[in-house]
């Protein structure tokens, strides 16, 4: 019966992982979208100082999109690696290719694409992370419940 209500509860967890996650990546865009904006930093630079932030440090691929940069690899083929390596089990395929998507056209551009790309990415990451809200809102509780009376079933069933 507790296994079912902590698989419930992992359910649970997850859906709420993927919002914070999103938000974080978020967070990110915005911040590079200012660098560019007023300091028109490197990409490099730009992910060491995410890599730095504390609000950021749990991001799931920056360190190793960092790593892979200075053992020689180009920042896009380093970005999809890093990504492709880490990628949490809490988000879905769909914000992974975004974000995949992002680090393609990264440092591609000027200074204006490269702000509108941020601004472009930062208005999509916000429909995703409203999305993943909404299925939090919906399935969180659903799912914790759903295990707690799988687990009682089961026990009933048992007895």
């Amino acid at each position: 019966m507790v296994a079912f209500a902590l698989v419930g509860r992992m359910f649970s967890m997850r859906i709420k992982e993927r919002v914070k996650t999103l938000e974080k990546f978020r967070l990110m865009l915005k911040l590079m979208q200012t660098e560019i904006e007023y300091v028109n930093m490197p990409t490099y630079e730009m992910l060491k100082n995410a890599s730095e932030r504390q609000e950021l440090s749990d991001l799931f691929f920056i360190n190793d999109c960092l790593m892979l940069i200075d053992s020689g690899n180009p920042f896009d083929l380093s970005w999809s690696q890093s990504i492709q390596k880490t990628k949490p089990p809490e988000l879905e395929n769909d914000d992974i290719q975004l974000i995949l998507s992002f680090g393609k056209s990264l440092g591609t551009t000027d200074r204006d694409g490269q702000l509108s790309l941020c601004g472009m990415y930062e208005e999509l990451i916000v429909k995703k992370a409203q999305e993943a809200q909404a299925k939090a809102k919906s399935h969180a509780a659903l799912y914790s419940k759903l295990g707690i009376i799988c687990g009682v079933a089961l026990a009933i069933i048992l007895i």
